[in-house]
């Protein structure tokens, strides 16, 4: 089972911008964006102004006392990523949102609670200020179950709120609203149709939500359920692109392979997409046990295709001590630096009719400004006779 902690800090983007502005703890400070309060210090909180409060509201409140000022994430850099050392300590699969906000993958540890608490009360006596937290088998589940932790819990290392054990149990009290993974309209038309509950949604089968909802009935029932997949997404410790696949105790190499595979197309992808490349792979398997086994290897040429990272991470896994069934794999890249963008493939092939024909006016602008030969296909390229010679002799004797 996947163990996703959400931790949210309240207060430490306030007490940042009443840093920065030279002003004391008692001055109410309220950070907002997008017209709605997103932090608030202690002096706010005592004066009746929350979270997702419209800002207008909250000012008047506050009678123009308090230090308004716009997320403005650059400006809260420093602290945000002071409060996310401990962090990395317990996890090397952490994802930054705002400024005191975290996803952290705790799957690799064999008592994913207890780290948890241990985590949350290393970041209450950093900060001193009161955290929310939630732990769940997904990012949104753990963001939705987040709750106020006990201070006296934190202070202690000992649980301090209530992970989420049974999605689907959790999720069915809960308002359909609740339900963040479906989009804003079709949860309205889920209000609409009479559902008030989650637990209502459940009892619909799926060919039914699905006629209802074409094409988006099953993200429903899986969202409902609790089963929905949503994988936090790496970025933190900056300049470093991780995934992780978890796999519940796995003995075969196949399965092993497969997962591998998959994890070095979502990396690269993710790579290609920052047009970069990377030279530093760092490969963690996590066994059944609990034990974790890390493999590093710094490349002497930069990477940046699936092909050439899970022949690396092939290599790497094979190295690995493996003495009992696999419970994940880890797969992170560093060291990445821009890479030079190479269109690999014309669409001509393709189905799609609208970007063939957007391709054959490009094609007949650069023929007419550079001439028929401009663009070619590369078996068309005629390669001198020692180039050949030598191509043909690598082909037979499989030398690379």
């Amino acid at each position: 089972m996947q163990y996703i902690l959400f931790a949210r800090t309240i207060g430490l983007c306030a007490q940042e911008a009443l840093r920065q502005s030279g002003l004391g703890d008692d001055r109410p400070c309220l950070i907002h964006s997008g017209g709605a309060v997103i932090d608030l210090n202690a002096a706010a909180l005592a004066r009746k102004a929350t979270l997702g409060m419209p800002l207008k509201e909250a000012k008047t409140i506050l009678r123009g006392d308090a230090l308004c000022v716009e997320y403005v994430p650059e400006k809260f850099e420093p602290a945000r990523d002071g409060w996310l050392e401990p962090f990395l300590v317990y996890s090397n699969l952490v994802q930054a949102g705002r400024a005191g906000e975290a996803l952290a993958d705790l799957a690799g540890h064999p008592d994913p609670v207890g780290i948890a608490s241990l985590l949350l009360g290393d970041v209450y006596r950093g900060t001193g200020l009161p955290l929310l937290a939630g732990l769940a088998p997904s990012a949104w589940l753990a963001r939705a179950s987040a709750r106020p932790c006990n201070p006296s819990a934190l202070r202690l290392g000992i649980p301090a709120f209530e992970p989420v054990e049974d999605p689907a149990a959790w999720l069915a009290p809960q308002p359909v609203g609740n339900l963040l993974p479906v989009d804003s309209k079709d949860r309205k038309r889920l209000r609409d149709l009479g559902f008030d509950r989650i637990s209502q949604v459940q009892l619909v089968d799926p060919s039914v939500l699905e006629r209802q909802f074409p094409r988006r009935g099953v993200l429903i029932h899986l969202a409902a359920m609790g089963r929905l997949a949503d994988p936090i997404q790496p970025n933190y410790p900056p300049g470093t692109l991780a995934e992780c696949r978890h796999l519940g105790g796995v003995v075969g190499r196949l399965e092993v392979d497969e997962a591998l595979r998959s994890l070095c197309g979502r990396l690269v992808a993710r790579l290609n997409r920052a047009d970069q490349e990377a030279k530093s792979v760092l490969l963690a398997v996590g066994f059944e046990g609990g034990r974790a086994s890390r493999i590093q290897r710094n490349l002497a040429k930069p990477l940046a295709s699936a092909s050439q990272l899970a022949v690396v991470a092939g290599h790497m896994f094979g190295e690995a001590a493996i003495c009992e069934p696999v419970e994940f794999l880890h797969l992170s890249l560093s060291d990445l630096r821009s890479a030079q963008r190479r269109q690999m493939l014309l669409a001509l092939g393709m189905g799609d009719s609208h970007a063939k024909r957007h391709l054959s006016e490009a094609l007949e602008r650069v023929n007419l400004a550079h001439g028929t030969r401009a663009v070619i296909p590369a078996s068309s390229v005629v390669l001198d006779f020692n180039q050949q010679v030598l191509k043909e002799w690598k082909r037979a004797t499989g030398w690379r």
